[in-house]
């Protein structure tokens, strides 16, 4: 979602050519989310997430939609999508609303900088009150064949009654989202990693209308 990774491997390759492998003993996060959607086995992440946001993912079924350019495409399941055809750069979305209650589910891909992002929103009234965010960097190797970990950087905010965002929580994870020790980055890739949403309700998510009825 953010463009702080592609800053960051830039940076990191310096003009040279880098390619990208993942590490057989990580999995990757998105790879991970497709084969739970298709064993109908919820992550964790998300069981927490929707418990504290009041949606019961069990009662209800989700919408989904791909987003394989610059429009948003509903399908009916995700393990067959048309998500990432001939592209690099692609989102996916499952939404379930209960009620007056809307919960995200927002992936969005930049797949030739290594880049993964998923995002929660939970909303009431079609007004988010808690948004968390996970910014995948995954593993590099470089032309010398030195791989760089992968890692990710997690976020949660909550909305206040003042209507602005209050970060509770952030830290760096690995690719099945448990804490790990800060990677060595720049101070440029340091400083964008605190980024604050710039959204507030469902119209700005833009998403396809048929998903919020």
């Amino acid at each position: 979602m953010k463009s702080w990774l592609s800053v960051l491997v830039l940076l990191a390759g310096l003009g040279s050519s880098i390619s990208f492998a993942q590490d057989k003993q990580q999995i990757d996060p998105f790879d991970r989310y497709l084969a739970g959607t298709k064993s109908n086995q919820p992550e964790a992440a998300l069981v927490r997430f929707a418990g504290v946001c009041g949606v019961d993912i069990n009662a209800i079924a989700p919408r989904y939609a791909d987003r394989p350019g610059n429009s948003w495409m509903q399908v009916k399941d995700l393990s067959k999508g048309i998500h990432g055809l001939e592209t690099d750069f692609f989102a996916t979305v499952a939404v379930w609303k209960q009620s007056d209650r809307i919960l995200v589910e927002l992936w969005v891909m930049e797949l030739d900088v290594a880049s993964e992002s998923r995002n929660f929103y939970c909303l009431d009234k079609r007004i988010i009150t808690r948004m968390e965010s996970v910014d995948w960097s995954l593993p590099i190797t470089d032309q010398g064949g030195k791989e760089n970990p992968g890692w990710g950087y997690e976020q949660l905010w909550i909305m206040t009654r003042e209507g602005k965002y209050e970060r509770t929580l952030h830290g760096f994870v690995d690719s099945v989202e448990k804490p790990i020790s800060p990677p060595k980055l720049n101070m440029e890739t340091q400083k964008r990693l605190n980024w604050t949403p710039t959204v507030w309700t469902s119209n700005d998510l833009k998403l396809p209308p048929a998903l919020l009825r």
